[in-house]
């Protein structure tokens, strides 16, 4: 028995860009929802339940760009539930360098210990993973292991009234060879 192949129905043109396609705007991205039901445009006599065939069907990946430091792809006939979860497992899978351990001394700015922390944490490393060894939580923080930064910057006003500093860049932190002598766990060197 040879399965038959089904004719894919067509709605009108807005509700079928708005069901096939997320458009990226300079404002903002519309038609980033899924129609989930299989039921939604049943009234205009279109079945929207999900089939494998179909999908597998229409489904393509055209890779734009490819070298060792980026990959720009186009992903054809997916939901963006779909291209979002295999956006996060990208992300997850790329190795990275982050802020982990921030010794605070004296901050006198606005801004928590706890948040200054947090947003230091975000900045993005310019450091190549390989370079260092792998670090479990139970291994001390080592010159195969680690990098450390120093953050001194001071914010004050100008005999003008305007403020000197008053932004913080990531240019701002200065790594310290690794011949330095690390911070232990309450701060101190």
């Amino acid at each position: 028995m040879t399965k038959k192949k089904k004719e894919k129905q067509k709605l009108p043109e807005p509700l079928e860009t708005q069901r096939n396609y997320v458009l990226c705007g300079p404002i903002v991205n519309t038609h980033t929802s899924t129609a989930t039901s299989a039921s939604m445009y049943m009234p205009l006599g279109v079945d929207n339940a999900w089939d494998f065939d179909d999908w597998t069907g229409h489904f393509d990946i055209q890779v734009q760009e490819l070298s060792p430091e980026r990959l720009v792809f186009d992903m054809i006939g997916a939901d963006p539930a779909l291209a979002n979860a295999l956006r996060r497992i990208l992300i997850s899978e790329v190795p990275t360098v982050a802020i982990e351990h921030v010794f605070i001394v004296n901050n006198t700015s606005i801004i928590q210990d706890e948040v200054l922390s947090h947003r230091l944490g975000l900045v993005p490393l310019a450091v190549d993973p390989n370079a260092l060894a792998w670090r479990s939580g139970e291994d001390a923080a080592g010159e195969s292991n680690s990098v450390v930064f120093k953050l001194a910057v001071r914010c004050s006003r100008a005999a003008d009234g305007s403020m000197v500093n008053d932004k913080v860049y990531s240019r701002d932190l200065v790594w310290l060879p690794s011949g330095s002598e690390l911070p232990d766990e309450t701060g101190c060197r």
